[in-house]
């Protein structure tokens, strides 16, 4: 059987000439040569010739070069098949988060499988079941293209929010960025402003280089010098099911205190409570934000698709420039509030008209330190000599209650309370 000794893979996206295709080209040690080129997100076609050499191979990529086509930073075939054989996202999660029940367990494996559901239908990615891995159309990115692309949203982040489609650097922006991140578009020449519509869209796409960047780490954790891939220790929590009634009653009785029947998730109620532990966060509270002072028991709601995400990594503030954090009110914080309703609206997709009716909330000690609170919404917080913002109901602009925290280690869950 004959041996590849050369390979390239390329890729080409000017949205304005609706191009969006990739070529490959392969040379085996017989002189047979293979070609494969088409649509992005497309199985293409192929063409096998003979008497080629590296020096015709070297040729014909600088003539693609030349045209615009750019080296895809993806992994090779032999590097993407060494993932981890035979376990599912859902299998991971289970064996490497604790937990104490079937119940539990359950939970674990709901929160999985809600996660590939909400990326894949939000983005052209692929989901290898077998595997656990998240792909483009081409391949798995580099962590190269990962970090690139990053930078590249930020800056498409911001045209978007202004509205500044016609910005001269926009398309030029759009067009490396997708030859990073490869996805199907589909054949018609696509409207710049349908693939970016708003801020949303921008979220979107951070997720999917949130996902690829996870299956990277999965592919890369293979020994180079076995066959036998290792799974990588992704999850260091643990949940529990509380049985205790006095407990499940006061979080219960917590939760309809400030119950607001002017939140459209007000008809909710508390179904399940389960103790958590996340590792890396609990010690950074007892090291850290627990001297912090001030310490606050508030709710967090988050959509359950995120769960699975804060249970591997804890709660995340991201740069302060990336796109998908524009609009916060009060600086660029983890957000919670004393009044239930209020944090469940984030978690009942109240805001992004997806409602959910089976949701979930983390209950969490908060170090507030001390406190400032403003007069309205600013971006300059948190302000000199704090630790948080406290903006109050009626005297900082807002209708509820909110307490944001600018350093993860002031945050230690305690648990996450289903509702339905």
């Amino acid at each position: 059987m004959a041996t590849v000794v050369k390979e390239a893979r390329y890729v080409l996206t000017n949205i304005a000439a609706n191009n969006n295709k990739f070529w490959n080209i392969r040379l085996f040690d017989d002189g047979a040569c293979e070609t494969h080129w088409g649509r992005v997100g497309e199985d293409g076609q192929r063409k096998t010739f003979s008497g080629w050499s590296e020096h015709a191979v070297d040729a014909k990529c600088r003539e693609k070069e030349g045209k615009g086509y750019r080296p895809q930073k993806t992994l090779g075939g032999t590097q993407a098949d060494k993932t981890v054989q035979g376990e599912k996202l859902a299998e991971v999660a289970s064996t490497q988060i604790e937990t104490d029940s079937a119940e539990t367990l359950s939970l674990v494996t709901y929160l999985a499988r809600i996660n590939v559901h909400n990326i894949l239908q939000s983005t052209t990615l692929q989901y290898d079941t077998s595997r656990g891995t998240f792909s483009t159309p081409l391949g798995i990115v580099t962590q190269d293209a990962i970090t690139e692309a990053r930078g590249l949203l930020i800056d498409l982040g911001g045209f978007v929010q202004a509205g500044d489609y016609g910005h001269s650097c926009f398309l030029p922006k759009l067009n490396d960025y997708l030859m990073l991140v490869p996805q199907n578009i589909g054949r018609a020449k696509p409207d710049p402003k349908l693939l970016f519509p708003d801020i949303e869209a921008v979220r979107a796409q951070n997720n999917i280089l949130d996902s690829l960047e996870a299956s990277l780490q999965m592919v890369l954790s293979a020994p180079k010098d076995t066959a036998e891939p290792v799974v990588p220790k992704l999850f260091e929590a643990r949940l529990q099911l509380v049985e205790d009634e006095k407990e499940i009653a006061r979080i219960r009785a917590k939760y309809r205190a400030t119950q607001q029947s002017m939140h459209a998730c007000a008809h909710l109620d508390v179904k399940r409570v389960f103790r958590v532990e996340i590792g890396s966060m609990h010690r950074a509270f007892e090291e850290e934000g627990s001297k912090i002072g001030n310490v606050k028991e508030l709710w967090h709601g988050t959509k359950a698709s995120n769960l699975l995400s804060i249970l591997k990594s804890g709660f995340f503030i991201p740069p302060t420039n990336a796109p998908y954090v524009t609009g916060r009110m009060f600086g660029n914080g983890v957000y919670f509030s004393d009044q239930s309703t209020k944090s469940l609206n984030y978690a009942y997709g109240y805001w992004d008209g997806k409602r959910e009716e089976k949701c979930y909330m983390f209950l969490n000690r908060v170090a507030m330190g001390r406190e400032f609170v403003p007069k309205g919404p600013s971006s300059n917080l948190p302000a000199p000599n704090t630790d948080s913002t406290f903006a109050k109901a009626g005297a900082s602009g807002v209708a509820n209650n909110e307490m944001i925290v600018y350093k993860t280690c002031q945050i230690d869950p305690q648990y996450l309370v289903e509702f339905g």
